[in-house]
């Protein structure tokens, strides 16, 4: 792991001096230093998967080929002029495959994704790519796109720099902001700022020399950084752990991202290019729609995520039965019931007989098994109007409301041997007396439950106090 980590500290230190070198060197010498950075690119990434041997070494074979066929298109070679169709050149052709080829990679490292992941990054990345297309039309194609100074490809590579983008941006979030893809996403994002300057300045780039070269260094040495960086080994490895700063991050881009079509119409307000302004007034009617769908989505995903919290906090997580707080809960609302219906109220304190000395012989684990063993087949044996929880440790509490105190001893009967298990249990009952409190009544079962244990356990007992039948108007 330190070898790793020198060769990543001693590549970045050779990247941060050849990007200082390009700038420090004369103008017209500038192209040479960045065709020669530009073509490592490819031998980086052949030198991350030698070194580290990825899982997913698609995406990075992809990446060598892609930026092989980029890097091509800067040398100066009389065929790449060639016109193969009206208005499309032979370095069109090969820019197209590059980008093909790179998008298949890293579709492919993004991996299987549920269908509603996959409308979320769909949903995402349209608002982004929009707000991007918006500031490239502004900028760029009301002064382009109506010349024919600028080639097939140059018009088109920002646009599918932002499909590569949008794909690669997946990789990020489901590897927890690995170090790895962050750069090679920040390589590609360098890369998009410097098709945009290419559309924008073409002059300078017929020159030999344009303001998007250093974008175009910077994306070929930030790129191979993240071939280098220990953490490609694990880059196709879904993290476990997402990060909440990751997250603010993403919403904080989609904000600026839908912002991008309105600020850019009104850029054009004082311009009278209705070949600009349409495109951007469509754009902004269909980020705002997917920005409200967007909002509904979020929306949904809260509601979802205070029901489960909710679910935890009333659901014991061992035996899947309501836990103590709920039992309390749902006895008040019984107590309620009861009077309201004069009706009966029965409960009934179980508890799992030996079940320390049993923890002990056979571990906790396998009393973790026989607990949520002995949950689940008593509440398959219950009726459905009948209440069962978790009411700590081996003690469980059960609820009857409306039923005969002789048929809840028939259904406590019915339990035994209810989960094959040959555990056996001991319970105290009592019936609610019509003005005792929840408490009260409880501590009348807890007193027949150890009644029950002192008297040779594997029985049930019923309080001694005689309930009380109140009149209405008694009560």
């Amino acid at each position: 792991m330190k070898e790793r980590q020198l060769v990543f500290r001693l590549a970045a230190t050779i990247a941060a001096g050849v990007l200082v070198t390009y700038l420090w060197v004369p103008v017209e010498e500038r192209l040479d230093l960045a065709r020669v950075a530009i073509a490592v690119v490819p031998l980086t990434f052949l030198a991350g998967i030698l070194l580290y041997r990825p899982p997913g070494r698609a995406i990075w074979w992809c990446l060598l080929v892609g930026t092989g066929a980029w890097g091509l298109l800067t040398l100066p070679l009389p065929a790449m002029r060639a016109e193969v169709l009206p208005g499309v050149l032979v370095s069109d052709l090969l820019s197209i495959v590059g980008y093909v080829v790179v998008i298949a990679g890293v579709v492919s490292a993004s991996g299987r994704v549920t269908s509603e992941a996959a409308r979320s990054v769909a949903l995402d990345g349209t608002i982004f790519g929009l707000g991007c297309a918006a500031v490239i039309w502004s900028f760029a194609a009301e002064t382009q796109v109506a010349t024919s100074a600028s080639t097939f490809s140059t018009v088109t590579s920002p646009l599918l720099d932002l499909l590569v983008i949008i794909a690669a941006s997946r990789i990020v979030l489901t590897s927890g902001g690995a170090p790895s893809p962050v750069l090679l996403v920040l390589g590609l994002s360098a890369k998009t700022v410097g098709d945009v300057l290419q559309v924008v300045d073409p002059i300078r780039v017929q020159g030999g020399y344009s303001s998007a070269m250093f974008w175009y260094v910077l994306s070929a040495l930030v790129s191979g950084l993240g071939a280098l960086h220990p953490s490609m080994a694990r880059f196709a490895v879904r993290s476990h752990k997402p990060s909440a700063g990751l997250e603010r991050i993403h919403l904080s881009v989609l904000a600026v991202a839908a912002v991008m079509p309105p600020l850019m119409l009104l850029r054009q307000h004082d311009r009278p290019q209705g070949l600009s302004a349409w495109p951007l007034l469509v754009m902004t009617a269909v980020v705002f729609g997917l920005v409200m769908l967007r909002l509904g989505r979020m929306m949904r995903l809260v509601d979802q995520q205070r029901d489960q919290l909710q679910s935890l906090a009333r659901t014991d997580h061992l035996t899947s039965l309501p836990n103590r707080r709920t039992g309390e809960a749902e006895m008040h609302r019984m107590v309620a019931e009861a009077i309201e219906q004069d009706v009966p109220l029965v409960v009934a304190l179980l508890d799992l007989d030996h079940f320390k000395a049993y923890n002990d012989l056979h571990g906790h684990p396998a009393g973790d098994r026989l607990l949520e063993t002995t949950a689940s087949a008593w509440r398959r044996s219950l009726p459905p109007d009948v209440f069962l929880s978790r009411h700590g440790g081996e003690e469980f509490l059960m609820l009857a409301k409306g039923r005969h105190p002789d048929n809840v001893r028939l259904l406590l009967e019915g339990l035994r041997g209810a989960a094959r298990t040959g555990q056996t249990f001991s319970g105290g009952v009592a019936v609610w007396d019509g003005i005792e409190s929840v408490a009260a009544m409880v501590a009348r079962a807890d007193v027949a439950l150890y009644a029950a244990k002192a008297g040779g356990r594997d029985a049930v007992r019923f309080s001694q106090t005689r309930p009380v039948v109140l009149d209405r108007a008694d009560a």
